[in-house]
């Protein structure tokens, strides 16, 4: 065989294999994958417990750009029902997450002025009111594992010297009860996650940043001192803190580094730099830089090409670290596409 057959053969071949690798990529990937689609113009907040999606939507008698009611549906089935609409005439419906036990949720009226915690047994069916923000108070985002709901408090955003509670919630026996508090408390620190078991935080002093982590079932708290500017937005999985750093402080606020903090060994280390926000989820962790980037497996950081035909705005985490949910909405179609993603298939 000359010389030109050889490499006319190696193309071929090349070509074939490269078409094969692609095709197991896009099969693999498709296995990862549930596409979702909806007949709502925007959503925010999905929540996924099996085969159900829960997810706050905007109702085509929305009187503003907000989602206004919380619906559930059977991914499988396609079935859908309204679980609750928004007590208010321009209501805001977000926070939903969920669990085998729990569904929880947060109503309030668009300008934040008015918020309300409910929450859904999901074996009985009951619905109850389980928290009202006060008049000056600024709430986080509520956290759910098992029974258990956590978030941070600011009981007077206008103090300049600013102290965030943590507050937990037994949603079985409605008892409540401070577990802890963030110092000098901004944007990035006033954040607060909770997994397995273990609810963590981060705040600062004039000298030092910390990482606390409280044990439910042991009610003790245990905190660590790190370096860096101002630390916050921290997340606990596998014996490794997550965490954001504003590099040049609250002036710069997207120039962050992404950290990681090793609890066996103490190693405190940079993962990337100029990130503006991160997801950080049971096998792995997002986050964006240009774009974003997914990683699996917390012992080795390995990146996942996950090729979903467009750029995502957001990516949620659900399913107590789960699933991670993104999609898009179309907004003159009135409909929404939501992309549910299995990371342990990939």
């Amino acid at each position: 065989m000359d010389i030109k057959r050889l490499i006319a053969l190696f193309i071929i071949l090349s070509s074939f294999l490269y078409g094969c690798s692609n095709v197991h990529k896009k099969a693999h990937q498709n296995e990862a994958v549930t596409k979702v689609e909806l007949l709502y113009a925007d959503f925010f907040t999905p929540a996924i417990v099996d085969d159900r999606l829960f997810v706050a939507v905007k109702s085509k008698k929305a009187k503003d750009d907000m989602c206004d009611i919380l619906i559930e549906r059977n991914i499988k089935t396609g079935e859908e029902k309204l679980i609750f609409e928004s007590k208010y005439e321009l209501g805001n419906v977000q926070g939903v997450k969920a669990n085998e036990k729990w569904l929880v949720w947060a109503d309030g009226d668009v300008w934040g002025s008015e918020v309300k915690f409910y929450a859904k047994n999901l074996k009985t069916g009951e619905v109850k009111l389980i928290y009202s923000k006060g008049e000056k108070e600024s709430i986080t985002v509520p956290e759910l594992w098992r029974d258990y709901l956590v978030w941070a408090t600011d009981y007077d955003a206008t103090d300049g010297n600013r102290i965030s509670e943590i507050v937990l919630l037994n949603l079985e026996n409605g008892q409540m009860k401070k577990v802890g508090t963030i110092r000098n408390t901004c944007f990035i620190n006033n954040f607060v996650s909770i997994n397995n078991g273990r609810i963590i935080w981060a705040d600062r002093d004039d000298k030092m940043n910390y990482y606390h982590i409280f044990d439910i079932n042991t009610s003790k708290t245990t905190s660590y001192e790190v370096p860096g500017n101002i630390i916050g937005e921290a997340y606990l999985v596998e014996g490794k803190i997550y965490s954001v750093d504003l590099k040049y402080g609250t002036e710069y606020p997207t120039e962050n580094k992404l950290y990681v903090y090793d609890l066996a060994t103490n190693e405190h280390k940079i993962v990337d730099e100029n990130i503006t926000r991160l997801r950080v989820f049971n096998n792995g962790l997002a986050y964006k830089k240009d774009k974003w980037k997914i990683y699996l497996n917390h012992k080795n950081l390995r990146p996942v090409d996950l090729d979903l035909g467009f750029e995502p705005l957001h990516y949620y985490v659900t399913g107590e670290g789960k699933y991670l949910v993104t999609g898009q909405s179309f907004f003159e179609e009135q409909r929404s596409v939501i992309y549910i993603i299995y990371p342990e298939k990939f």
